[in-house]
């Protein structure tokens, strides 16, 4: 079974996704360097990542 902390670090970030990604968004126009290089990839690379953390059945995997 997984300590508590853990679990709550990784709900949190779930919840804090979508401000996440809209950081990384905003960012594109920031001229970030390594951003800058491929913004869209980077933002869809991020929300693929994000949504791999976040899928219910990695939590199911991880709870039980």
């Amino acid at each position: 079974m997984l300590n508590d902390c853990w679990l709550s670090d990784l709900m949190m970030t779930c919840r804090s996704a979508n401000l996440i990604l809209n950081l990384f968004s905003l960012m594109v126009d920031a001229n970030v360097p390594d951003i800058a290089l491929e913004p869209d990839k980077t933002v869809k690379k991020v929300q693929r990542q994000l949504h791999v953390i976040c899928n219910v059945q990695t939590f199911k995997h991880y709870i039980f």
